[in-house]
């Protein structure tokens, strides 16, 4: 009985131990590391969004992203989806539906964005609007201000897209 603390404790380390030495696969790591970007970017949280961002890509993706809560209102956002390519590059692909301020239209775009492994930490590195409606990623060759207040003009190409009525006649 005297031993029994020492018996539990040892247990116990041996049990933290083999936690910290096997190995996790990079799927799990990149959904979890994909989940947290996106769900801190849905809510504003662009502080955390950042950890995940590669250390070269920061500021560009900062730039893409200067206008969301304040010109683009984040609605909802889904994962739709993610391929491996490599053991350390993936692809995920996330539909963001969104708003401007001054607009009651809720606009969908498909986002693909490019995650890089770097000694076991995923880090996004690059996204791009791939379908749907323009202008939710900012240009960042543009300055923040203008590339968050332009508007999309009626001409411009847009993706396909499908809108539907409520038939309340």
């Amino acid at each position: 009985m005297k031993h029994a603390p020492r018996i539990a404790l040892l247990a116990l380390a041996s049990l933290a131990l083999s936690a910290c030495f096997s190995p996790v696969a990079p799927g799990p790591r990149l959904s979890e590391s994909a989940n947290e970007l996106n769900n801190a970017t849905r809510f504003g949280r662009m502080d955390i969004a950042l950890e995940h961002v590669g250390p070269k890509e920061r500021e560009i993706w900062g730039k893409a992203h200067a206008g969301w809560g304040r010109n683009v209102r984040i609605v909802d956002l889904e994962m739709a989806g993610m391929n491996l390519k490599k053991s350390s590059e993936a692809e995920v692909m996330v539909n963001i539906s969104w708003q401007k301020p001054d607009q009651s239209t809720v606009l969908t775009t498909a986002v693909l964005q490019n995650w890089k492994d770097v000694s076991g930490t995923w880090y996004l590195i690059s996204e791009e609007e791939k379908a749907g409606d323009t202008g939710l990623l900012a240009d960042a060759k543009k300055p923040a201000g203008e590339a968050a207040t332009a508007t999309v003009p009626p001409s411009a190409p847009r993706f396909q897209t499908r809108v539907i009525y409520s038939s309340d006649e």
